[in-house]
């Protein structure tokens, strides 16, 4: 006869069976993950003599490269494996999708159709590139394309058709696109408001836009303090708790209402992911294909990569 299993018996036994269940799944994810394969076809002698030849447009390399390293992001792994493969399920932009979708080949192995569908996909006017990386295309007739979308107002007042496209064109803004109205009855008044747009300042993507907070000192801080912060800032260890403490040790407390206020921080938006060069914003990263390639040769055998880190799903 079986003798009755007390309480803590059963829990170990559950723990037992549980921990069980996560090794077995664990397992079958590790087997479902050995299917991608990520051979380094750049290496390949056919296609190094096209690159060699100019045979690659630079817009196939970006693809290609972006294609690569959204494939080794563990977040998008784990959609595949989960099955998240529609166009809504994660949030994430068109590209990263077309990726989940063809997570098990590489590059070299995609047909001409999820290749073209990755390559235009990657410079579309709602495409969110690698930081600091450009996807812009070269090619006039693509630049036409991308570069300005008609914004068609509905025809009726009704809420919902306003409201549909107030969130279409917010996507627009979002990636860095100037809603304007534009004067098209004649050329000249097209040449016009180009010159108006060009005088007005750059816009950015949200994306590269953030928050960031200013800390003030104070105007009576003697040298020796402020030498103080600087030297902590060159180390990187310069804390919010140090403008405090300067803070406290400056401000006097007083009950008198006519107190001035002090400004001790300021919050400003900031632009990220760019340089300057000759007084304008460009993209900070020059985009190099070798180089983005033997990145991969390294983080394939465990090392960091920082253009890998750098994609947005």
């Amino acid at each position: 006869m079986n003798e009755p299993q007390s309480q803590d018996g059963a829990k170990v036994g559950n723990a037992s069976a549980q921990l069980s269940q996560n090794t077995v799944e664990a397992h079958t994810k590790e087997q479902a993950l050995s299917q991608i394969k990520f051979p380094h076809w750049w290496k390949d002698r056919a296609f190094i003599q096209r690159l060699t030849e100019d045979k690659v447009p630079i817009e196939e390399q970006k693809a290609a490269v972006w294609f690569e390293a959204a494939r080794r992001r563990p977040e998008v792994q784990q959609a595949w494996l989960e099955g998240r493969t529609n166009f809504r399920d994660n949030g994430w932009q068109y590209f990263t999708t077309f990726v989940v979708l063809n997570l098990t080949q590489p590059w070299s192995e995609l047909g001409p159709i999820p290749k073209r569908s990755l390559i235009e996909t990657s410079y579309s006017p709602w495409a969110v590139p690698p930081a600091g990386y450009s996807t812009f295309p070269t090619d006039k007739a693509e630049q036409l394309k991308v570069s300005m979308k008609d914004l068609s107002l509905p025809e009726s007042n009704d809420p919902a058709a306003a409201q549909a496209f107030v969130e279409h064109a917010r996507k627009f803004a979002d990636a860095g696109f100037l809603i304007v109205a534009v004067d098209k009855k004649q050329n000249q008044a097209v040449r016009a408001a180009c010159k108006a747009i060009e005088r007005l300042p750059p816009t950015f993507r949200k994306v590269d836009l953030k928050q960031v907070w200013f800390h003030k000192l104070p105007p009576d801080i003697s040298e020796a303090d402020k030498e103080a912060l600087a030297d902590k800032q060159r180390q990187r260890t310069l804390g919010v708790e140090d403008f405090e403490q300067i803070w406290k040790r400056y401000l006097k407390p007083t009950n008198s209402l006519l107190t001035p206020w002090r400004q001790t921080a300021e919050v400003q938006k900031r632009v990220f992911n760019k340089r300057n060069r000759k007084g304008k914003l460009i993209e900070e990263k020059q985009f190099n294909f070798e180089s983005i390639c033997r990145q991969f040769e390294a983080f394939d055998g465990g090392a960091v990569s920082d253009f890998v880190n750098a994609v947005r799903l």
